[in-house]
């Protein structure tokens, strides 16, 4: 039921019948009718023997053919038997009294017994007339149709007419000639019935026995009706045989010619027309325009460059009489070897259904693909990429991308010990606005506070990893560091590794294979995708002004230790100084580590080994040395190795450490520490490509690497060298005072042995500080010998940020600003060349209204994508990727091949769009090298097929050197066929009303119909009666495509593009100052719940059937093409009911409920359903004028056991699906739908407290 009565114009309703020729025939006749009149005629006519005696009339004469039986069957007035049955029906209705009933079912009954009569008439008369000894196709089908069909309904009347009861009803058996039928109807077999048992009165006895034989009724006036339409094709072969009799062949030659003069007679309105229109009024007939096809041509490899002239034919093959069909080329060519050898796409998506307690449209997900193209392939893919956030895995065509940032610095060298990395991001200020505009609005939305929400976002943000022996080590602990104050624009990422964590070397590519060349270490920080929130939009803004990187390394153990004699092993306790150590011997620590970065604090420890004294230290152990020795006499110099010297080079510039350090007992701590080094004093030159093979061993020739203790004080080092004399002294003079020898005085103590200090457990902590400056003010501060170097991760290559010393860019992470991307790499092309594009496209279903998709090309230049000049781009005629047509651009001069932030070296064209990806169709292919080319009308006459399948054109007529071949990959469009007769006087007729401007709505219908073909129904809307959906001064012209396949259920509706075309055409024929809106309808989807019984069918089988009627139901107008969409109509909710629960297939309908997905005038969504206890109305009607119902092919349906009332009840959110029940519109809505009263969720929110019944929720997942 519309709301609307006028639906707009469609083809079928734009022709008028009374321009139609046949529509008044000066004589209608066909040839049935001529049989039949012949036939009837023959009865009238007496037929006299041999003996001049009657016998009958001429009728057997004629009906020995079986073409004038069918002309009796086809003349059998089935409307008026169904008349009679109707009125019989409402008489039943109107009547009380129960003999009035009583006389209808009877009526009733003789109807159906009517029926059968003529059936059983037709049937004899073809088996006595046959003298064949096969039966014939009438018969056949008259056989057929009774032992299948009618014979059960026939036998089940006979059952009920000899079962009434003669005590409710005061007749007995009707006097009906049932033996009088043919033996096949087998009615010997029929037993009483009776029908009249239901019900408490015997009206409702009589009542429940009139639907009983309806059934009946019903079943045998469809079998006789299928019956008339099979002898419709059963005449037409009939009346092509050659074996009729003589008479009969007369006969019709007589009826055929007889024809000839008919069509002649009833040609005089159509040669009136003809003369009116064509020699009165000069209108020409017209119409036909030629189809134009896109060929694409194959070069050899030789050639660089061919033209193709303008006009150069091409063959599509010959017409049935054997003349060749040609095509031209519209314009000259000039073609290359550019070949498509690669094609992306990448997409950002910001959807709208993730809550992100933003105002903002934040980014959460990047996703990429790499398309593969297949030339059978007939399924589109997005072309700027697709969101793929509610995808479930086997559904999703893109995989996530992940972006980041690999800095490498020999900062990095941590080969082990307890590691502490901390990554101080400064950046300029201006752009941190964005992070801490994002994180105060989400803390007032949240009721948190900004700090919360950061630690929040940034707990499991990143995935970073760094570079080992075997690949990268993942990181399981980091933290993300809050400045104090924003203002300071300052991020820093802190984490540790313990000394069981692998060490971090040097990148290696075999390795590593990051795709990147790297000399230092490297770091890899990675934006999650398994992050609660997405942290792209909190990073993209933020530009680097410097990076420092701060290690903190403690107990470092990868060292080589050598003293005056070699090398040392420094698994147990070692003579650090020698064996006998001496002033001037040395122990020396070779570190790659602390050699290859900036090193600003150095503590170096170790612990003794078992001293041969306890108490009194060395000063008391040395006493009988008498060489003054304190604890602290044991002097070493610092000194380091770097530029083949050790430094400082003066020696009394270095610094000078006690050797051991005095405890609170005098004695010595069996531990040292040098914990106040002066790094500055060592004047280390870091050597950034030091390797590990030069340190492990030290001689002459060793340029940097060594750490050297030299023992300096005092002079007889640790007694090695006085040790003999000054015991042979002490001996000597101990004996003279014992007598042995002369000499008198006191004895002197044996001197202690000399000592040989052991160390163990050697620890070095340092800290090491580099800066990498990105600002171009305060470049100079970087030092190009470095190695240091940052690079993006991009989401199909990697791009050079840093590299000695000099920045390629600012950004802390890859900026991807627009929302889809297509690129395309080439091969066979050179910079500055011409080449063109044909891109195969399919109309994307996401269309928008007054959203005109603009996107835009780029080109790779030194990795950094670059716009085409206008002067670049020649010709787009996709109409920004909106339709299949030709792109035609020329690679600028600039343009390089990749280096990597695209892979394989080759020159790399995109495309992107900032915002509504979807807008832009889907690709089915991409060629290279096509040529639009028309047909050819050598011939106005020639008969050939139209639009030109694909692949028909398939070479030159004459061949050009250096083209190899020719192909057609899409089928011809744009030609129109030559006006029928109707058509043509239908368009000049509507051309003298509308003299070919738009003023009325009359005029802009048949307008649009007559110039686009694709236009199935249209309708103008203005403002009157429609002031909440069109302004004064405003029309809306709907515009409803013809339907293409409807075996295939889908949204039929037009590009964005069509509808500009539509658009642009009427603006010209209109006044300029009315604003003119081409529009596809909004379709509004119906989803039905219930629960229900089959009658004979399983439950799947019994839903997909009751689906598949209810699209039937609701759109009507997607199956049949005569009728139309009710565009802003409604439904009546009882006569869905009523709909399903009369289908054969169901027995039981209940808890019957509709949930409408409706739009209003200000195009917002909300949901109204039917079990809602709000919902007191009969009727569903669309939201806005031209909105048209669409059923779901979502469906709660609940097949019952037993039949039971159950109360409908309204449908949830949870039993919706996102993109399929629930639709998602423009971004003036985007998550938010209208529920008119019905509790959809939990999160509601009230938005008008003056409104109970309204409610906003966004949907969280």
């Amino acid at each position: 039921m519309a709301r609307n009565k006028y639906q707009g114009l469609s083809e079928n309703e734009r022709v008028l019948e009374a321009l139609d020729p046949g529509f008044f025939p000066l004589d209608e006749r066909q040839i049935t009718d001529y049989l039949q009149l012949i036939n009837n005629y023959s009865k009238q006519i007496k037929y006299f023997n041999s003996k001049n005696e009657e016998s009958g009339n001429w009728q057997d004469f004629f009906l020995s053919d079986d073409i004038f039986l069918l002309a009796e069957i086809l003349h059998f007035d089935f409307k008026n038997i169904e008349s009679q049955k109707i009125n019989l029906l409402q008489s039943f209705d109107t009547f009380a009294d129960i003999e009035k009933k009583t006389e209808v079912w009877v009526s009733v009954f003789k109807l159906c017994l009517q029926m059968l009569q003529q059936v059983d008439r037709w049937y004899s008369l073809a088996s006595k007339y046959n003298k064949n000894r096969f039966p014939t196709k009438l018969e056949e089908e008259l056989s057929a149709i009774i032992e299948y069909v009618l014979a059960e309904q026939f036998r089940r009347l006979i059952s009920i007419d000899i079962g009434k009861p003669a005590i409710d009803f005061p007749f007995g058996p009707f006097d009906m000639p049932y033996d009088n039928f043919s033996k096949i109807w087998k009615i010997d077999t029929a037993l009483p019935e009776n029908i009249f048992d239901r019900g408490d009165s015997s009206i409702e006895k009589l009542g429940f026995a009139l639907k009983q034989l309806l059934i009946l009724y019903r079943n045998i006036f469809k079998s006789v009706s299928t019956l008339q339409n099979k002898a419709q094709g059963i005449l037409k072969m009939e009346l092509e045989k050659d074996t009729h009799e003589p008479h009969i062949g007369l006969l019709l030659a007589f009826i055929q010619l007889l024809q000839v003069q008919q069509h002649h007679l009833n040609d005089l309105t159509k040669k009136h027309l003809n003369y009116y229109y064509g020699e009165i009024l000069k209108q020409k007939f017209g119409g036909e325009h030629p189809d134009a096809a896109f060929v694409c041509f194959k070069m050899s490899d030789y050639k660089k460059q061919v033209i193709v002239p303008k006009g150069t034919n091409l063959l599509a093959g010959q017409d049935q009489i054997g003349n060749l069909i040609r095509y031209q080329t519209k314009e000259e060519a000039l073609l290359n070897n550019a070949q498509i050898v690669d094609i992306k796409t990448l997409f950002v998506s910001r959807n709208p259904l993730i809550d992100s307690f933003s105002q903002f449209r934040m980014v959460n997900g990047i996703f990429k693909s790499s398309i593969l193209q297949k030339s059978d392939s007939k399924d589109g893919w997005p072309t700027l990429g697709e969101d793929q956030t509610f995808k479930v895995d086997d559904d999703r065509n893109m995989e996530e991308a992940y972006l980041g940032v690999i800095l490498a610095s020999p900062c990095l060298h941590l080969s082990s010990g307890n590691r502490e990395v901390e990554l101080i991001f400064e950046l300029e200020k201006s752009s941190i606005q964005q992070l801490t505009m994002l994180l105060v609005d989400m803390a007032n939305n949240r009721g948190l506070s900004p700090e919360e929400i950061f630690y929040e976002i940034f707990e499991e943000a990143f995935s970073i990893s760094l570079t080992i022996e075997t690949g990268w080590y993942k990181l399981s602990n980091y933290k993300v560091i809050l400045p104090e104050d924003f203002s300071s624009a300052q991020l820093a990422i802190n984490f540790s590794l313990s000394r069981k964590v692998p060490g971090i070397v040097t990148y290696n590519e075999e390795i590593h294979q990051a795709g990147v060349t790297l000399e230092q270490p490297a770091i890899k920080i990675a934006l999650s995708n398994n992050a609660k929130v997405y942290p792209y939009s909190f990073l993209d803004r933020l530009q680097l002004n410097e990076i420092q990187i701060l290690v903190k390394v403690k107990k470092l153990g990868d060292y080589n230790l050598f003293n005056s004699y070699g090398p040392l092993d420094a698994s147990h306790a070692i003579e650090f100084l020698g064996p006998m150590p001496k002033k001037g011997d040395y122990f020396m620590i070779g570190s790659r580590e602390l050699f290859t970065k900036n090193i600003t604090d150095l503590e170096i420890s170790w612990k003794y080994g078992t001293f041969p004294f306890e108490e009194g230290g060395l000063k008391e152990y040395f006493e009988s040395y008498q060489r003054g020795i304190e604890n602290d006499s044991f002097k070493i110099a610092l000194s380091s190795r770097s530029d083949y010297q050790f430094n400082p080079f003066k020696v009394e510039k270095r610094q000078v450490f006690a050797l051991f350090e005095q405890n609170k007992k005098k004695g010595i701590h069996p531990s040292r520490s040098l914990e106040k080094i002066d790094v500055k004093k060592l004047e280390i030159k870091p050597d950034y490509q030091l390797k590990n093979e030069e340190i492990e061993l030290f001689h002459q020739n060793s340029s940097t690497g060594f750490l050297k203790f030299e023992l300096i004080n005092p002079s007889m080092g640790f007694g090695f060298e006085v040790y003999p004399k000054l015991f042979s002294d002490t001996v000597t003079h101990n004996a003279a005072q014992s007598g042995l020898l002369k000499g008198e005085g006191d004895k002197r103590p044996i001197p202690n042995n000399p000592f040989v200090p052991t160390i163990n457990d050697l620890n070095i902590d340092y800290v090491s500080k580099h800066t990498i400056v990105l600002d171009e003010r305060r470049i100079y501060e970087n030092n190009p010998e470095t190695g240091e170097a940052i690079y993006h991760l991009h989401p199909f290559g990697k791009q050079l940020l840093f590299e000695k010393g000099k920045a390629y860019g600012y950004n802390l992470f890859p900026q991807y600003d627009q929302e889809g991307y297509l690129f395309l790499g080439l091969e066979g092309i050179e910079a500055g060349e011409k080449f063109s594009l044909l891109f195969d496209l399919e109309k994307s279903e996401k269309w928008e209204i007054g959203r005109q998709p603009n996107p835009v090309w780029v080109y790779l230049n030194n990795d950094q994508w670059k716009l085409f000049q206008p002067q670049d781009v020649l010709k787009d005629q996709t109409k920004g990727l909106i339709e299949t047509g030709v792109v035609s651009l020329r690679l600028p001069k600039d343009a390089q091949r990749s280096k990597k932030i695209m892979p394989d070296n080759r020159f790399w064209i995109g495309v992107n769009l900032r915002s509504k990806a979807e807008l832009v169709s889907k690709t089915k292919q991409i060629y290279t090298n096509p040529v639009m080319a028309e047909y050819k009308m050598d011939n106005a006459n020639q008969e050939r097929t139209y639009p030109l399948p694909p692949f028909t054109i398939g070479e030159m007529e004459e061949p050009i050197l250096g083209i190899i071949g020719v192909i057609q990959p899409l089928q011809s469009f744009g030609g129109k066929k030559k006006l029928s007769d109707i058509q043509y006087f239908n368009k000049v007729s509507e051309r003298l009303r509308h003299k070919n401007r738009a003023i009325s709505r009359w005029d802009i219908e048949r307008l649009v119909l007559n110039q686009f073909e694709k236009v199935g129904q249209v309708k103008c809307i203005g403002n009157f009666q429609n002031q909440n959906f069109v302004q004064k001064g405003n029309i809306v012209v709907i515009v409803i495509p013809k339907i293409e396949d409807s075996s295939k259920f889908y949204e039929p509706t037009f590009s964005q593009g069509e509808l500009n075309r539509i658009k642009e055409f009427l603006q010209k024929l209109s006044n300029p100052f009315v604003q003119i809106e081409v529009r596809n309808p909004t379709y509004e989807y119906l989803r039905i719940k219930g629960k229900v019984i089959f009658n004979g069918l399983e439950s799947g089988e019994g839903i997909m059937n009751l689906v598949n009627d209810s699209a039937q139901f609701v759109c009507p107008w997607f199956f049949a093409n005569k009728m139309q969409a009710a565009l802003g109509g409604s439904i009546k909710i009882s006569d869905f009911f009523n709909f399903i629960q009369g289908q054969p297939y169901v027995d039981y309908l209940t808890g019957f409920s509709i949930a409408q997905i409706k739009a209003d005038s200000s195009n917002k969504v909300f949901l109204v359903d039917t079990a809602n206890e709000d919902f007191t109305g009969e009727v569903l009607e669309g939201g806005t004028p031209w909105s048209v119902f669409l059923l779901s092919m979502n469906h709660d349906f609940e097949v019952l056991e037993k039949a039971e009332y159950h109360e409908a009840t309204p449908t949830k959110l949870s039993e919706m699906r996102i993109g399929e029940d629930l639709l998602i519109g423009s971004e003036d809505f985007q998550e938010n739908l209208w529920n008119n009263g019905n509790d959809l969720g939990d999160k509601s929110q009230n938005k008008d407290e003056g409104d109970d019944n309204q409610f906003w929720f966004k949907l969280k997942l």
